[in-house]
């Protein structure tokens, strides 16, 4: 019975475990996605700002 119970402990510490891995890669690629974002949107304003400095000069 201690051993029913101790391998059942191991396997809900595994599935937390790879829940928790999963968790932290999903957020992780969320990250990734809105870091991309960003640079798009710096690199489209910093054209925009070339454009307009180059118009002013």
């Amino acid at each position: 019975m201690a051993d029913e119970e101790r391998q059942l402990e191991v396997s809900e510490a595994r599935a937390q475990g790879e829940r928790r891995f999963v968790l932290g890669t999903v957020i992780a690629d969320d990250q990734r996605q809105y870091i991309e974002s960003v640079r798009e949107w710096l690199r489209d304003s910093l054209e925009k700002k070339e454009k307009i400095m180059g118009k002013c000069l």
